[in-house]
């Protein structure tokens, strides 16, 4: 749902990328690269509503209310201490506090180039909670959830935001307004 049809100008070009996120990914988690993750989630969130008055085809607006981000990781567990403080997802849960959460997917073509074709997501007051423990496997899975809160860290323009996103191409700086 949006304002009525019309023709965009186009003010920007884009080429013909293809990124392959899985290929070449950096997770970080207060600072501390996590390798041991094996798959995970990022939903990002934001409800909007049409809203209609007298006199008008289209919407006279449309609200948008504020974005909420939420997720997951499942994780190897790697060693027999696994479940202390600070050593997995399940010791960040422990630990109760909010930490920062870093996600970087580069182009797997691109690792060795000057143009770093990547895409980062910035979390940088996330809350990990629900840790659950999987023995259903040959080796323990753990997988936790977490939320992502709105702080200024994030935020590009002023105000709050749960997370940033910094898309890099070879395209010339381009910023949507």
């Amino acid at each position: 749902m949006g304002q009525p049809w019309t023709t965009p100008t186009p003010s920007a070009t884009f080429g013909t990328e293809a990124l392959i996120p899985g290929w070449d990914t950096a997770i970080s988690i207060n600072s501390t690269s996590f390798l041991n993750i094996m798959d995970g989630s990022v939903k990002i969130d934001r409800k909007t509503a049409p809203i209609f008055t007298a006199g008008t085809q289209g919407p006279q607006t449309v609200f948008a209310g504020p974005c909420s981000v939420t997720g997951s990781f499942t994780v190897v567990v790697e060693a027999a201490d696994a479940f202390t403080i600070g050593s997995t997802a399940y010791g960040l849960y422990r630990g109760a506090s909010n930490i920062p959460l870093s996600l970087t997917f580069t182009d797997p073509s691109d690792i060795t180039s000057a143009t770093n074709h990547s895409i980062k997501l910035q979390m940088s007051d996330v809350q990990f909670h629900n840790p659950k423990r999987s023995v259903g496997k040959d080796f323990v899975e753990l997988t936790v959830d977490f939320d992502a809160q709105a702080n200024t860290t994030d935020a590009t323009n002023g105000g709050y935001a749960p997370i940033k996103a910094t898309v890099k191409n070879a395209v010339a700086s381009y910023v949507a307004s």
